[in-house]
């Protein structure tokens, strides 16, 4: 399941309700709550991603207490790991930037001690550092 599809079912199975309604060349307007018990936030975006991350946000800070809610950083969509030209996207997974910029840790959920190193992603291999290539 791709990270949009993941955040829509689980805002359904936390019984949180959503509206996402566009229209063409004036982006998205999204809306959390409903029409019978009210909206507790709403807001106009320009793209179907940047409308799912900010229903991600707000659910979790609207409804902190929903246990389906499963993304603990809606900034690097849990992995630790963000664009280092656009702090603001994941490096990794569906909601990846697709820039070619260098990975950089989570200015969120990834900040290190002072004089340790970030925890690198699931995988990362190290082929060239301060003592040159590796091989």
């Amino acid at each position: 399941m791709d990270q949009t599809a993941r955040v829509r079912q689980d805002l359904y199975n936390s019984e949180i309700n959503c509206t996402i309604a566009s229209f063409w060349d004036a982006g998205f307007r999204v809306l959390l709550g409903d029409d019978l018990h009210g909206f507790v936030a709403e807001t106009r975006v320009r793209t179907f991603v940047d409308a799912v991350q900010w229903l991600a946000n707000a659910a979790v800070t609207h409804y902190p207490e929903s246990a389906a809610m499963t993304i603990s950083c809606t900034t690097c969509d849990d992995t630790g790991w963000v664009c280092e030209n656009h702090l603001d996207r994941p490096w990794d997974g569906p909601r990846a930037c697709s820039c070619g910029g260098a990975g950089a840790p989570c200015p969120a959920c990834n900040v290190p001690a002072e004089g340790e190193a970030a925890p690198m992603p699931e995988g990362f291999r190290v082929e060239i550092d301060k003592d040159g290539w590796r091989h």
